[in-house]
């Protein structure tokens, strides 16, 4: 998938936050044949036409073939109460995004526009869909958009400079290896591209390993201890 077609970018605003900008993504709505991706739950009143509730489970592609990569599904339902009402959560599955999902609602495409509502990743009728949006950043948000690097302290001689190689989006471990002293220490860390990466073992070779798992909404605020002579 070209990388241009999802764009997730810091936006310099008066109210900082992350454009998106994803573009020539392709909904295929395939309400009938051998492989349907909806199917209706209710009938249709007969005098006004208004009632029918139909669930849908629409993928949505980087292109307009259905071999292209399947970058999301519109899982939710439609009605029809004058128009095709829309509402459904769109759940990325490719690459930086994946688990990542945009809460959609709206009439239907062909006639008008969906509206982004809020969010936290077969040929038909086939719909080329432009998605633009703005999330702001709340004041004391843990999203990690900017980075500010400070220090080191302490002397100027002895020891060597340890730092992480890309810029960090979240992380997963902390590895201690120690015995009456710390021997080294280590992470495991997420970029903002969401590769892994680990930095370390930094220190000595001996003492015995203890992890530090953290889940995906835990972040770090402080590391401290102790230091002094051992065994001279």
């Amino acid at each position: 998938m070209s990388a241009s077609k999802l764009q997730f970018t810091p936006c310099s605003t008066p109210i900082q936050g992350n454009e998106i900008n994803f573009s020539k993504l392709y909904l295929h709505h395939t309400p009938a044949g051998p492989r349907p991706n909806q199917s209706g739950v209710t009938s249709t009143n007969k005098e006004t036409g208004l009632g029918s509730l139909v669930v849908n489970n629409w993928q949505v592609y980087d292109g307009i073939r259905c071999d292209t990569k399947v970058v999301a599904h519109a899982q939710g339902l439609h009605v029809y109460a004058g128009n095709w009402h829309n509402s459904f959560t769109l759940v990325f599955e490719d690459e930086r995004f994946k688990g990542s999902t945009l809460e959609v609602m709206g009439i239907v495409v062909e006639q008008g526009e969906w509206a982004i509502v809020g969010g936290t990743g077969q040929f038909g009728n086939i719909m080329e869909l432009t998605i633009k949006g703005f999330c702001p950043i709340l004041k004391g948000s843990r999203s990690q958009g900017l980075v500010t690097k400070i220090g080191p302290w302490g002397g100027i001689d002895g020891g060597r400079a340890q730092d992480i190689t890309a810029t960090p989006k979240r992380l997963e471990s902390i590895t201690i290896h120690s015995g009456w002293t710390i021997d080294s220490i280590s992470f495991i860390y997420f970029d903002q591209a969401g590769e892994k990466h680990r930095a370390g073992p930094w220190g000595g070779p001996g003492g015995d390993p203890c992890t530090i798992e953290f889940g995906s909404s835990e972040f770090l605020k402080e590391v401290s201890g102790t230091f002094g002579p051992y065994e001279g």
